[in-house]
């Protein structure tokens, strides 16, 4: 089976054997990229001497092991990158009050301390996440159903597609999406308020229309009844 992965793609690779992940490195070339999670319950794990082995040859590439059943977007991010909480953490060390006796200041006294920061965060953070192109899904073990494998899989796609939404941007959306639902509860109940008083005043209106007169209504009652037993004693007198 033909798969979507060509040079220069960057690949995320779930629960492969290392031969797998191999034969993927090997297409997408040195110009491509590929982060592998091995499942923490694989009878199969990679031994360390097969790591070291395969980064390498495939320096491009990075390997972790996880729990792919209940992994979430923030194991993930303190798996492969540096969760937002960290960063924010990091820069309060270089505060003159709050990280006064913090190590992280002694890095200040460098002759160029941005570029030291960008390659501390460079090295912690995994950004090939956000730009994957493709997802290679390789677990299935022996006895699981495949409503297990589809729900793995499908939050393994919630996951990237959360991912590639920076914090700010989903807070955004998020707020957004709360409005839109506030004002659609508000419209509804607008419009159940309006059909409720359509109701009460339909009823009033029947309460307060006159009664028909009991003998008009009493005299049609008798002319029906009158009509029938006419139209029966017809139908016997032609028998």
């Amino acid at each position: 089976i033909p798969l979507p992965i060509w040079p220069g793609c960057r690949v995320f690779v779930v629960d492969c054997s290392m031969r797998t992940m191999s034969h993927i490195a090997d297409i997408i070339g040195s110009k491509g990229s590929m982060v592998g999670v091995i499942d923490r319950n694989s009878p199969s794990q990679p031994t360390q001497a097969e790591r070291q082995r395969f980064f390498a040859r495939y320096p491009n590439t990075f390997v972790a092991t996880a729990d792919v059943h209940t992994a979430t977007l923030e194991d993930y991010e303190r798996m492969l990158s540096l969760p937002e909480p960290s960063k924010r953490l990091f820069l309060l060390a270089l505060h003159p009050r709050c990280g006064a006796n913090s190590a992280v200041r002694r890095l200040l006294e460098a002759d160029e301390p941005q570029h030291i920061f960008r390659r501390i965060f460079k090295f912690l953070e995994c950004g090939d996440v956000a730009n994957m192109k493709c997802l290679v899904f390789c677990h299935w073990p022996s006895g699981t159903t495949m409503d297990t494998t589809r729900d793995v899989l499908l939050r393994h796609i919630d996951i990237f597609q959360r991912w590639r939404v920076p914090p700010h941007l989903a807070e955004q959306e998020a707020a957004a999406a709360s409005s839109a639902n506030a004002a659609a509860a508000a419209a509804n109940k607008e419009i159940l308020e309006e059909r409720t008083e359509e109701v009460e005043e339909a009823d009033d209106n029947t309460e307060a229309a006159p009664a028909a007169p009991g003998g008009t209504v009493a005299s049609s009652g008798e002319d029906t009844n009158a009509a029938a037993d006419n139209n029966v004693q017809n139908n016997l007198s032609r028998w």
